[in-house]
């Protein structure tokens, strides 16, 4: 490995990069405690059962305390911690929530200084903050755990069902999420012009198109039930996305910048959990859609400063439908991403609460 200066990176370094690799690899394959185990020979699980999460924590400054960078996860799931310290050495964790221990044990890290464990989380009705601590002689690292409950639409599954949702993303992620709540859904073929044929449902949500065109011709299908009061939603528009006003931009400046939640969208969301970055696309809307999810960045001069306001989450009124628009990638991953399925429960329970207020103002 080269740093961009050219010369060697140092040994610490380099066994950071090995085992960042190295973690990804253990958490694609799902395979067990440590590092070195082989996998077992069984079915894989579904991908709902693979450890959703990699949390690798570094013993390598020396400094007696840290606090690595929250890190949400879903309930019922697994997390995977990776150890980087001494070779050979004994390392002691515990998951806790409040003053109660929900989990612990001790990774014995090999001759590199590497070691992992898998931790099984708690299954919840409510989102809960746990609080990882590892500790070796006197450092320690604690690292926030933020668990979201899986299942957050099967508290209002009969309304579900009576709306009917369908579901069009090539991809199949977002209707194995849905199907992780126990939510079912009509799936949409967003490539043919008889996609929507039969379909009488309330709600439709799109998700997976990596190509504008391909997804504003899926749109346009949509668009008629859209104007009569079909409410949709849009996952991650890829670049080069615009429609009803609303546009896509990018940016190769990568911005960091704390979430702003409003209110109304707050059922299940915290915006501590949505993180700080790096952002390097969001959405701009017209003035009579909402800003839902927002970021900022600031432009300082001499003598003034400028706060412009970027919206991830975007919603509005077109024809008698309700829109919304969420440009956050972990949105169309849904599936694995404990931050993406909030974001789409909560999207999904907005547009409920939208057509429950028609239903009983009409």
């Amino acid at each position: 490995m080269v740093s961009a200066a050219g010369h060697s990176a140092p040994p610490a370094d380099r066994r950071k990069a090995a085992w960042l690799a190295a973690a990804f690899l253990i958490a694609l394959a799902g395979i067990g405690t440590t590092v070195g185990q082989a996998p077992a020979k069984t079915e894989a699980p579904p991908v709902v059962d693979l450890p959703t999460e990699v949390i690798v924590v570094s013993f390598l400054d020396r400094a007696p305390k840290s606090s690595a960078s929250s890190m949400a996860c879903l309930s019922g799931t697994r997390v995977l911690l990776c150890i980087i310290g001494d070779g050979a050495a004994a390392y002691t964790w515990q998951l806790g929530y409040e003053k109660k221990v929900l989990a612990q044990g001790q990774v014995t890290t090999k001759a590199d200084g590497l070691g992992a464990v898998q931790i099984e989380l708690p299954s919840i009705r409510h989102r809960i903050l746990c609080e990882l601590l590892v500790i070796r002689k006197e450092q320690q690292v604690l690292h926030r755990v933020p668990i979201y409950p899986r299942n957050v639409l099967s508290l209002c599954k009969q309304r579900l069902e009576k709306a009917a949702v369908g579901v069009a993303d090539p991809s199949g992620r977002l209707q194995r999420a849905l199907k992780d709540e126990g939510i079912a859904v009509k799936d949409l073929n967003p490539s043919t012009d008889s996609a929507l044929d039969g379909f009488s449902g309330e709600i439709v949500v799109v998700s997976g198109f990596s190509d504008a065109v391909a997804l504003n011709r899926a749109l346009d299908r949509m668009e008629p039930l859209v104007q009569q009061g079909l409410s949709l939603l849009v996952l991650a528009p890829p670049s080069g996305w615009k429609r009803w006003g609303v546009t896509r931009i990018d940016t190769t400046d990568a911005m960091f910048s704390n979430v702003s939640v409003q209110s109304g969208f707050q059922r299940t969301i915290s915006s501590e959990d949505l993180g700080f970055g790096p952002w390097t696309a969001w959405l701009t809307v017209p003035d009579d859609f909402t800003c839902s999810v927002t970021i900022s960045s600031e432009v300082r001069g001499r003598d003034v400063s400028h706060r412009s306001i970027h919206a991830l989450v975007g919603c509005g009124t077109v024809g008698q439908g309700r829109v919304v628009v969420v440009m956050l990638p972990e949105a169309a991953a849904a599936d694995r991403s404990a931050a993406g399925r909030c974001v789409v429960d909560e999207s999904i329970l907005w547009l409920l609460w939208k057509q429950q207020e028609k239903e009983t103002s009409s």
